[in-house]
Formats: C-alpha cells, sequence, structure tokens
C-alpha cells in the first residue's frame, strides 16, 4: 500500500488518471488497524479499476485539515481529482465494495 504525503498527494491522487481510494488513519487508532485488512482485500478486488494509498494524519495535517477529516478511519475515493465518495468507521470489506460499486468503480 502506497504511503501518501503532502509532498507526492498531488501527482500520486489528484493528477491520477485512475480513480483512487484513500485511507485517512493514525497509528493509535485501534479502528483503523482493524480496517487494514480490508482495505487490503478491497484493494485487491478493484486492483487495475483503481489505485490505494494511505495517509498518517499527524504527519500530514494539511491534508487532514484540506479534506476535513475528523473521523478515522476515513476513506475518501478521488476520481478526477475529486472526492466522490466519504466513507468513515469500521465496515465489512463487502459494504466498501459495494459502495465502491455504487460510483461505477
Amino acid at each position: 500500500m502506497q504511503e501518501l504525503t503532502e509532498k507526492n498527494f498531488r501527482r500520486e491522487v489528484l493528477e491520477a488518471k485512475k480513480p483512487v481510494l484513500v485511507e485517512f488513519y493514525a497509528l493509535w487508532c485501534g479502528k483503523c488497524a482493524m480496517m487494514e485488512d480490508v482495505f487490503e482485500l478491497v484493494a485487491e478486488e478493484f486492483d487495475g479499476q483503481m489505485g490505494t494509498g494511505r495517509v498518517e494524519t499527524e504527519r500530514n495535517p494539511l491534508l487532514t485539515a484540506r479534506y476535513r477529516i475528523s473521523r478515522l478511519p476515513s476513506f475518501l475515493l478521488f476520481v478526477g481529482g475529486e472526492v466522490v465518495l466519504r466513507m468513515t468507521g469500521v465496515m465489512e470489506p463487502e459494504e466498501m465494495a459495494k459502495r465502491l460499486e455504487s460510483k461505477k468503480i
């Protein structure tokens, strides 16, 4: 899983040709740790259709503020540089996949 930072976010997410699903997380966040495997499974399921990456909120406060992240984990789907879907909290892989499919991913 690619680690995204304030330095590479524009290139890897905003300028990406494919949709990109980004997880905003913190190292101390228990729910984030619970969602790690779910995120990996969904990333594998949609491999080739979208990119994925993770933003550690404490190391990237500007991105955290720009996208108004207030709950962790938060998952944002970017298409054409714009947020088209926002998901927060713990969920099953099937639920996350269904939400992504609703956006034609």
